[in-house]
């Protein structure tokens, strides 16, 4: 006997509509909240990372007026990235946002990463023979600094809070937790890597120092040993410690370039200060003879840094910062007016 089937009644048709009224406001609701969850998170991280980054743009402004010290600055985990490059363009970031700072005249040599929770700082002063800058060199605990032989000044200058490794071979280096591995040889040629330093894990690079030279090597394809990036000439120590603390040759180089324009810009003030007091003592001779000690030595350096600003390569063989400190020694002697 067939069943007969029974219409649906409007109750039936309403229920049914409620439960799919429900269901839809639900999936609505839900979606809502999801959005609205992670929409939150974007603004503490936008928030988190505007922070580091005001963090960051204190510390570069702190570094002028510290010289000297080396700081360990707790912060938020988080990756920081640093561009210099061969055009020019300077600037830091905070990965996965959009928050930059630009750098166009600090002069900041660091990894191209920086990651972590803890940030090392380091500053020197710049003086070529005056004051000119502030160098600043960062890293972080991720990175290792293996030092191969070095001389004397470097061993004892280079500040233990970044952990360097003094050697006189790759023999037993730990590479667990490591990032980046930044092995200077000094006046030696850069080894085959140990089989820990091949990872593709690991950002492994070296340089050489030579004499009043400094080589970049990057590793080669098949990770087993180095092949030379490009050579360049630095001229004195903050100098070589900028070349240690840069992930290349054109981060160094986009450094140094922004260094000589400083250079440039506060020899011109000295140069027009000394040109200055030989006016005046050529008009109003004195018992010393001060006139004839200002032999505008520092006009030269106006003219070599501004060729430094463009090429290192072509210029610094030229500067002659010793003249300078020398004839500064005699004005001081003969009790004449000093230059800087």
């Amino acid at each position: 006997m067939d069943l007969i089937k029974k219409p649906k009644t409007k109750a039936q048709f309403s229920i049914q509509f409620a439960w799919i009224f429900i269901l839809i406001a639900g999936a609505i609701i839900l979606i809502f909240f999801i959005s609205l969850v992670y929409k939150q998170k974007e603004i503490s991280e936008i928030k988190l990372s505007a922070t580091v980054l005001s963090q960051i743009e204190t510390i570069l402004t702190g570094a002028g007026l510290s010289p000297g010290t080396v700081n360990l600055i707790d912060m938020p985990e988080t990756q920081m990235n640093f561009i210099c490059d061969a055009e020019g363009f300077s600037e830091f970031s905070i990965k996965g946002t959009s928050l930059t700072k630009a750098t166009p005249v600090q002069v900041v040599f660091a990894p191209d990463t920086v990651q972590g929770k803890r940030l090392i700082t380091w500053a020197l002063s710049w003086d070529t023979p005056f004051k000119v800058t502030n160098f600043l060199y960062l890293s972080d605990l991720n990175t290792k600094y293996i030092l191969i032989n070095p001389n004397y000044e470097v061993e004892k200058d280079f500040p233990e809070e970044f952990e360097p490794s003094i050697k006189s071979s790759l023999d037993g280096i730990q590479t667990k937790g490591l990032n980046k591995i930044r092995i200077v040889y000094f006046n030696s040629q850069p080894d085959m890597l140990p089989e820990q330093m091949q990872s593709r894990n690991l950002d492994v690079s070296a340089i050489q120092v030579t004499p009043g030279t400094v080589s970049f090597y990057k590793r080669t394809k098949d990770r087993q040993g180095f092949e030379l990036e490009g050579s360049i000439p630095y001229i004195d120590m903050p100098s070589l410690y900028g070349a240690i603390f840069s992930q290349d040759l054109t981060f160094y180089e986009c450094n140094m370039k922004k260094a000589f324009k400083h250079l440039n810009h506060v020899s011109e003030i000295y140069a027009a200060r000394e040109s200055s007091i030989e006016d005046y003592f050529l008009t109003h001779p004195t018992v010393q003879d001060c006139h004839i000690y200002y032999h505008n030595k520092i006009q030269d350096l106006v003219s070599d840094s501004a060729n430094c600003s463009q090429d290192i390569r072509l210029c610094i063989s030229s500067i002659d910062v010793g003249a300078i400190k020398d004839n500064q020694e005699t004005l001081i002697r003969k009790s004449c007016p000093l230059i800087y």
